[in-house]
């Protein structure tokens, strides 16, 4: 769906989780920046780290 809205030019804003595979994450990550479209990068950038990035 995230692929889809980006590839449409629409905004994109994502709730946690925002996928449950890293690979699922990494293609939407992907989308919204070659699309060029308006993203809570941040959010995004950050919820990648939360939720594959191991804890210490």
């Amino acid at each position: 769906m995230t692929e889809a809205a980006a590839s449409a030019g629409k905004a994109i804003y994502c709730e946690k989780p925002l996928a449950l595979k890293l690979a699922d994450a990494v293609t939407m990550r992907d989308a919204v920046q070659d699309a060029g479209v308006a993203s809570l990068r941040g959010i995004i950038i950050f919820a990648i780290r939360l939720s594959f990035m191991p804890r210490s």
